[in-house]
C-alpha cells in the first residue's frame, strides 16, 4: 500500500516544495551578497538603486529565515502558515531578481577608456627547420 500523497494547499504548494523554496532561496541569497558589494562600489550604480536591492535583501532574507524556522517543526505552528511563508519567499524571490536586472541595466553609460591600438613588432626571418621547433643546425668548421 502507497503512502497517500501530502494534500496541496496554498496555490498549489506542499511540505516538499516549501523545502525545495528555502533552498533555492538561500542560494540565490549567498551570491546576492556578492552582487550587492560590487554594486555599491560600481560607479554607475545611484545610491537610490543600492538602498532598494539591500532592502529587498533583507526582506528575503527574513522571510527565508521564518521558513527555516517553521520547517524546522511544522506540527508547531500549522501546515497553512509554513506554506503561506513559503509563498512568501517565493515572492520575495522575483523581487530580488528583478531588483538585480534593473541594477544590471542601469541606464547610465559605462565609462570605457579607448586604448590605443597595439604598435606592430617587427617580425624577425625564422629559417623552415626551426618553425617545427627543431634546433638550429650546426655549423661544421672545415
Amino acid at each position: 500500500m502507497e503512502a497517500a500523497a501530502p494534500k496541496q494547499v496554498a496555490g498549489g504548494f506542499d511540505y516538499l516544495d516549501a523545502g525545495r523554496q528555502l533552498i533555492q532561496c538561500r542560494l540565490v541569497l549567498k551570491y546576492s551578497y556578492v552582487f550587492a558589494f560590487y554594486l555599491a562600489t560600481d560607479p554607475r550604480s545611484t545610491d537610490l538603486v543600492t538602498k532598494r536591492f539591500e532592502h529587498t535583501q533583507g526582506l528575503l532574507e527574513k522571510t527565508t529565515d521564518l521558513l527555516s524556522e517553521l520547517l524546522e517543526d511544522p506540527s508547531r505552528h500549522g501546515r497553512s502558515r509554513v506554506l503561506e511563508v513559503a509563498q512568501l519567499a517565493k515572492h520575495e524571490l522575483s523581487h530580488l531578481r528583478e531588483g538585480c536586472d534593473a541594477s544590471l541595466m542601469a541606464e547610465t553609460p559605462l565609462k570605457r577608456e579607448v586604448l590605443p591600438a597595439p604598435k606592430e613588432r617587427p617580425t624577425k626571418k625564422v629559417p623552415q627547420n626551426q618553425k617545427l621547433g627543431n634546433p638550429p643546425p650546426k655549423k661544421v668548421k672545415k
